[in-house]
């Protein structure tokens, strides 16, 4: 071989170490793979039928919603809130976008549930049949509405329903690759910073973990949960704090409340107060890291804490006066708006009223550390069924395997010869269990709700709890990797 000359195998390996190293590849690539997984479920990290027994069960209905009218590609995880979100286009379609106070809903005529099947569920199904089939003979009059929150996410589709000039089955389809794809560009910014703060091989194990998880799939393009607009306040922050680390110096405060209370009601205006407790401790763990990370003094970190509970919490007021003035605009008073409102959060937490709150008020009753124990073992991270491989890991085993991580670093980190590293990689420890805070809120305050919800409540385990914990693996296989290369008596630096 001529001097100079490289052979070609390295030099296409020192392509693919040059390429993984660009943060401008890892965004792009990151991005369409985490995208084709939850728009085409590409990967098939999720089987939606074995997730929607409870929810979905309209979908067996015969004759109700057959492959020709609703064929697997339109295939989504909880049809029966969604279902609020389809109602409320025909609303639109009806008598604009406020008409009925902009609420979302189900329209009823001419509604009589199969034999057999729920009539809830059956209403949910009726909504798609009525949207896809061509329009009925007579005008929908019968309108359920939904009153616990202003309905941004309908709006938003529903600006599209009027300006796509397609038809229904088509719009319907945009609707799912466009939620896709802002779910991905959400976790996409969150995986960017931890390629920023952790390296790239921490972060590309994250892009591979994340593309085959089983509940961010499902719940990726729903049209009711919308749930990229659960991590916008997370995200902000943490890109706030890290140019604050960069500049070297606190950032303005004032800068600080308008980027919390501006996230924060926009997560508000998309899916409302749902799983509102996990989204404000979620919001608080990025100052939690660079605090730990950076040695924040108490006051420093008191200071920035309060701004961001003043921030969400006037972020609440500002959308609980927003819904209740939409009771108004459906012809209700305001005081009705407030009524709700009160009423609904008793609801929640204590049960009472309807047979729905009675069934939460009973639920209440059951005893917290079971039901902890279920969230804490049973729900599934990885689901391999639809792969061909008849396994269901499940979060027990991920719990097990970040506790064994999280002590065995807890025993090395001493030896790190790189202070920074080391700083780094204890404020990540510290935060990865400080993250589980968040999904716990909500299983702890709206215990009733989360036992009755328990396959639905499974996601906030990755709000934030989750990313921190994977990377947590991430880092660790990356230390273990260079230890390999550096031999038996090499350190993890």
């Amino acid at each position: 071989m001529m001097r100079g000359m490289v052979p070609s195998s390295t030099r296409v390996i020192a392509l693919i170490r040059k390429a993984s190293a660009s943060p401008a590849v890892y965004v792009v690539v990151s991005l369409v793979a985490l995208y084709l997984g939850y728009a085409l479920n590409l990967w098939r990290a999720a089987d939606y039928r074995l997730y929607t027994d409870g929810q979905c069960a309209f979908l067996e209905a015969p004759g109700l919603l057959g492959p020709e009218t609703l064929p697997d590609q339109l295939a989504t995880f909880d049809r029966y809130s969604e279902g609020l979100v389809v109602g409320r286009l025909l609303a639109n379609e009806a008598g604009g976008f406020f008409s009925r106070g902009g609420f979302t809903g189900w329209f009823t005529d001419s509604l009589t549930a199969p034999e057999g099947v729920d009539p809830n569920l059956y209403a949910a199904a009726y909504q798609y049949k009525l949207y896809l089939d061509p329009p009925p003979e007579r005008p929908l009059q019968t309108y359920d509405r939904y009153v616990s929150h202003v309905g941004g996410q309908a709006l938003f589709v529903g600006v599209l329903d009027a300006v796509l000039p397609f038809g229904n089955g088509t719009k319907l389809r945009v609707y799912y690759h466009v939620m896709a794809a802002l779910t991905a560009l959400a976790f996409v910014a969150i995986l960017v910073w931890f390629f920023r703060e952790f390296g790239a091989s921490a972060a590309w194990f994250l892009t591979v973990v994340f593309s085959l998880l089983c509940y961010p799939t499902l719940y990726a393009k729903n049209l009711w949960w919308v749930i990229w607009a659960f991590y916008l306040p997370f995200v902000a922050l943490l890109y706030f704090f890290r140019e604050e680390e960069r500049r070297g110096g606190v950032l303005s405060f004032r800068s600080l409340f308008l980027l919390a209370f501006g996230t924060m009601l926009t997560k508000l205006f998309f899916n409302g107060c749902e799983y509102i407790t996990t989204t404000l401790v979620m919001a608080m763990i990025p100052a939690c890291y660079y605090a730990l990370k950076n040695r924040w003094s108490r006051r420093r970190f008191f200071r920035s804490s309060g701004v961001l509970v003043l921030a969400s919490g006037l972020a609440i007021l500002v959308f609980f006066v927003a819904l209740a003035s939409q009771y108004v605009l459906a012809g209700d008073t305001f005081m009705d708006g407030v009524r709700h409102i009160a009423d609904r959060f008793l609801v929640r937490t204590h049960g009472g009223g309807d047979a729905i709150a009675e069934e939460l008020g009973r639920r209440n009753g059951v005893p917290l550390l079971s039901l902890l124990r279920w969230y804490a073992t049973a729900p599934a991270v990885f689901d391999l069924r639809k792969m061909g491989i008849d396994r269901v890991i499940a979060m027990k085993w991920m719990m097990v395997l970040y506790v064994a991580v999280s002590v065995a670093w807890a025993l090395v980190l001493h030896r790190c010869r790189e202070a920074e590293r080391r700083t780094r990689i204890k404020a990540l420890l510290v935060t990865v269990w400080l993250s589980a805070l968040a999904p716990c809120s909500w299983f702890v305050v709206f215990k009733g709700h989360s036992d009755v919800h328990r396959s639905l409540a499974s996601i906030t385990w990755y709000m934030p709890f989750m990313f921190y914990g994977m990377a947590l693996l991430g880092v660790s296989l990356e230390a273990l990797i260079q230890r390999s290369r550096r031999g038996s008596r090499a350190v993890l630096t």
